[in-house]
C-alpha cells in the first residue's frame, strides 16, 4: 500500500463548543485548522477525533483546580485520553481511572484523542500583552493543547526543545499564507 493512499485513510473530527459565541467571537474554521494542522504535523497517520472548548476564566480556573490542582486561571488546558497529565497540586492527587482501560467504540466511530479547553479572556488578555494577533495567539494555545493530546511535554528541557520545535514547524506552516500574501 502506498503512502498516498494511507493518508486517504486517515480521518479527523473537531468538535468545537464556544460557551458564548456572542461574547467570544471566534472562526470555527480557524480553531479546526489549527488542530488539523497540529496532527497532520505531528500525526499524520492516525485518525482521531478531538474536542476544543472555548470558556470563560471561571470555567478554566475551576478545571484547573479540580483536574491540576492549581487554583488559578490558565490559558489552555489539555485532557488526553492517551496521556495523563501531571498533578501540580499542593494535596494528594485524586484517584484517576486506569488508563489500560479498554473501552470499545461504536462502529465508525473515531477514537478520541480528547479534549482541548481554552480561556478566550486569558488568550486576549495574552495577545495583547506580547503584542500578537487574536489568531496567532490563539493558535498558539491550540497547537499547544494538541500536542499536549499526543504526548508532548515540556516538564524536562529535552521535552520542552521538542515540543518547541514541533510548535515552531506548524505556526510556521499554519501562517505560510500570510507570507504569500505579502
Amino acid at each position: 500500500m502506498s503512502q498516498r493512499s494511507i493518508f486517504h485513510m486517515v480521518k479527523r473530527h473537531v468538535d468545537i463548543s464556544i460557551q458564548d459565541p456572542l461574547l467570544y467571537p471566534v472562526s470555527r474554521s480557524w480553531l479546526r485548522k489549527a488542530v488539523l494542522t497540529t496532527l497532520d504535523m505531528a500525526s499524520p497517520r492516525t485518525s482521531y477525533s478531538v474536542s476544543l472548548a472555548i470558556c470563560d476564566d471561571v470555567t478554566i480556573k475551576l478545571l484547573n483546580k479540580t483536574f491540576r490542582g492549581k487554583d488559578a486561571i490558565t490559558d489552555v488546558l489539555a485532557f488526553s485520553s492517551k496521556h495523563q497529565g501531571a498533578w501540580q497540586g499542593d494535596v494528594n492527587c485524586p484517584q484517576a481511572s486506569p488508563q489500560n482501560e479498554i473501552f470499545i467504540l461504536p462502529p465508525k466511530q473515531l477514537p478520541p484523542l480528547g479534549e482541548i479547553i481554552i480561556s478566550h479572556p486569558q488568550m486576549v488578555r495574552q495577545a495583547k500583552k506580547s503584542k500578537t494577533s487574536i489568531d496567532r495567539e490563539l493558535a498558539t494555545l491550540i497547537i499547544h493543547g494538541t500536542l499536549h493530546l499526543l504526548g508532548y511535554d515540556h516538564e524536562e528541557p529535552k521535552q520542552h526543545l521538542l515540543m518547541q520545535t514541533k510548535s515552531n514547524q506548524v505556526t510556521f506552516k499554519l501562517f505560510e499564507h500570510c507570507r504569500e500574501l505579502k
